[in-house]
């Protein structure tokens, strides 16, 4: 038996680390639930690491950001970070989870959006991309409902706010999309009924 498997042969279980306790609730508190992400790990992991190997103050680097878990954790425990990650999309719901905002300042952006989304019709103009992999994905009028909210996203001026809806318009794609909902790899059903997106994207945005 190598010395590896003869320490680990001897080191106990601790099942706490499980945290078999903590409800989606729990480990989707305060921004932690704005985005879904894969292989993403519960914050309690993090703030339990950070209490048990720094101190207030500490510098905390996570080299594989993800989507700003960490960041988020040293934050909220009083310790500076930096978080860096190749995917652009994960930087994006990182910047949107560390960003404070005042709160009216997203609830009177959020009322104008959903009046201007209220407008929508089928007589509406929309510059929907033409993008061979965006059609492969997506039915014709949930890709022109997406562009449309996507537009009108894109006009905000306060990058912060612009940042936060954009996150809410990220995490929506998947279930408007074709993308099988049985199927862990990427593959379509082109029977899904998929949902619709204005009040798919209202809803998760008041949860935000």
């Amino acid at each position: 038996m190598s010395q590896v498997a003869t320490l680990f042969s001897k080191t106990k279980i601790d099942y706490s680390w499980s945290f078999s306790d903590k409800t989606r609730k729990d480990t989707a508190y305060i921004t932690h639930g704005y985005h879904r992400y894969p292989a993403k790990f519960i914050p309690q992991i993090v703030s339990r690491l950070a209490e048990k190997y720094t101190n207030e103050g500490d510098l905390i680097v996570d080299p594989f950001g993800g989507c700003g878990t960490t960041l988020v954790e040293s934050k909220v425990m009083g310790r500076p970070s930096v978080g860096v990650d190749i995917n652009p999309v994960a930087v994006l719901i990182t910047k949107a989870k560390i960003t404070p905002i005042d709160p009216q300042k997203i609830e009177k952006a959020f009322t104008i959006l959903k009046a201007k989304l209220d407008t929508y019709s089928k007589d509406t103009k929309v510059k929907a991309p033409g993008h061979k992999r965006i059609d492969y994905w997506f039915k014709p009028e949930e890709k022109r409902k997406l562009a449309f909210i996507f537009a009108e996203i894109s006009k905000l001026k306060d990058q912060d706010i612009r940042d936060f809806f954009l996150v809410a318009f990220s995490n929506i794609l998947k279930n408007c999309s074709m993308w099988s909902k049985n199927s862990i790899k990427a593959s379509r059903d082109l029977n899904k009924k998929t949902i619709k997106p204005f009040p798919l994207f209202k809803r998760h945005l008041l949860k935000m």
